[in-house]
């Protein structure tokens, strides 16, 4: 029984199989074409352009820059992926005036030979417009941030101090100027030289030039500073002293990296290898400072006078 029932699929399977086998790639084909030709619907969210706007005119708001429309389309056309470059929103400003109005959203099918429906769920779109108007104003660099302490932003300069300025009527009642981009000057300590971009303010469409050079200058602080410092006797022959404690008054011209630690950097002393008895000595005074430290009453302490007692 078995046996017969296996001959009688294998004859099934084997008899006419080519005919068979075109019967099933034909049916097959058939089913995926009706299948491609079933209507569906999206929904797509496409880009509205503003065309045909007078040139002394801009669009100051918009409530809507995104039109959504519902496509009704067979299921081949919904797959193919150039279907977004054939539906294009817009809205027609030739007849634009100034305010804020309500202007229609038209569909433009740029291939009118494709079988679909489409249809705006949206129809209207409002827009605030104003006259354009083109202004010089000058340029202000946004400087954020501060340099490292003991330096100074010396100058600010700019390869040009003035932009020409596209935008609506509205936006120059309180615009003095058009600022950069931010700098960032946190901890600097060297000169800088950026090219950064303008900001377009609210209601402003263009600005020339669109990008400026800024060079800013750093320089090193430098403080005035009044200190006392003790005397040093250097070499003094043991048994001799001085009745006071030597000190000197010095007035300082400080470079701001040093103004954190100039007092341990700064020393003065005296060379005393000539005391050879008590009495009243004039003396060469000597002063160590760092590089970039001025004394700026060094002469007057160029020679001091001492009086040294014995003590023997």
């Amino acid at each position: 029984m078995k046996s017969s029932v296996w001959t009688k699929i294998k004859y099934f399977l084997t008899h006419n199989w080519v005919q068979k086998l075109v019967s099933i790639l034909l049916a097959t084909g058939i089913w995926y074409y009706v299948n491609s030709l079933e209507l569906t619907e999206n929904t797509l969210n496409l880009p509205i352009a503003f065309v045909n706007l007078p040139p002394d005119l801009v669009i100051v708001s918009s409530s809507d820059t995104i039109a959504e429309l519902s496509v009704n389309a067979r299921k081949n056309i919904m797959k193919n992926s150039s279907l977004l470059k054939e539906i294009n929103p817009y809205v027609d400003l030739t007849n634009a005036r100034i305010g804020e109005y309500e202007y229609k959203i038209s569909v433009n099918l740029t291939n009118p030979d494709l079988q679909f429906q489409v249809n705006l769920k949206k129809q209207y779109v409002t827009l605030k417009i104003d006259h354009l108007d083109i202004v010089n104003l000058p340029i202000k660099p946004k400087i954020i941030g501060q340099v490292s302490d003991g330096f100074v932003v010396e100058s600010i300069v700019l390869n040009t101090n003035d932009a020409v300025v596209h935008g609506a009527s509205e936006a120059f009642k309180d615009l003095q100027y058009i600022e950069t981009g931010p700098i960032d000057i946190s901890g600097i300590t060297n000169n800088i030289e950026k090219i950064v971009r303008l900001t377009l303010p609210m209601s402003v469409i263009l600005v020339k030039p669109s990008e400026v050079l800024v060079v800013i200058q750093i320089q090193e602080k430098r403080l005035t500073r009044e200190e006392v410092f003790p005397v040093k006797l250097n070499n003094l022959a043991p048994g001799y002293s001085t009745p006071q404690s030597p000190q000197v008054f010095l007035i300082l011209n400080i470079p701001g990296s040093l103004l954190s630690s100039y007092k341990e950097k700064v020393s003065v002393s005296v060379d005393c290898i000539s005391v050879e008895s008590p009495g009243a000595y004039t003396l060469p005074l000597t002063i160590d400072a760092p590089k970039g430290i001025q004394i700026v009453n060094k002469i007057k302490y160029l020679n001091i006078p001492f009086v040294f007692s014995s003590t023997n």
